[in-house]
């Protein structure tokens, strides 16, 4: 029983004909072929450019949450003031407040934002990732190219906003 025939091969090559995406989308020359590269390079460096517009909008969203909660006072030791939290009172230490982390309320607009790029940056790795699974040399060198880039360009947006998970490359 000889299945050579069904089988495709795993192996990376350096054909200039792989479709990408849709069928129509196949490039029929050389230069078709670098056009379609730097498409997927820049393709590759607006969904890092996606990842650091979430992060600050994020961060906006946060820092109008943490202006509107301003009148919340923070908690106190009685009969300490909150300069001496954190201090020893002889033998007594008297530990600093804790901050715990809020989640914040469930807000329409903030969610369904955060939701929409969620998904949008999902949609786009995805895309990406059929882009590699072509087992094209040059799409696959396009796509980390344009990570690389995205990420030297817009990568210190990451650090606006604490505790994020970023899993979408």
């Amino acid at each position: 029983m000889s299945y050579s025939h069904s089988l495709m091969t795993m192996s990376f090559h350096t054909g200039t004909t792989d479709p990408v995406w849709l069928a129509e989308w196949v490039p029929q020359s050389e230069q078709a072929y670098i056009g379609t590269l730097v498409g997927i390079l820049i393709f590759s460096i607006l969904t890092r450019a996606l990842t650091a517009a979430r992060y600050y909008v994020t961060a906006i969203h946060a820092l109008q949450a943490r202006c509107r909660d301003a009148t919340v006072t923070p908690f106190k030791f009685e009969g300490h003031s909150s300069a001496e939290a954190g201090t020893s009172d002889g033998d007594l230490i008297i530990p600093n407040p804790l901050a715990l982390p809020r989640v914040p309320k469930f807000s329409w607009r903030v969610d369904l934002l955060r939701s929409l790029f969620v998904l949008l940056q999902t949609f786009l790795g995805y895309l990406l990732m059929l882009v590699v699974m072509t087992l094209n040399v040059g799409y696959f060198f396009a796509v980390l190219l344009g990570v690389f880039v995205g990420e030297v360009v817009f990568g210190r947006y990451h650090f606006i906003v604490q505790n994020e998970d970023d899993h979408f490359h």
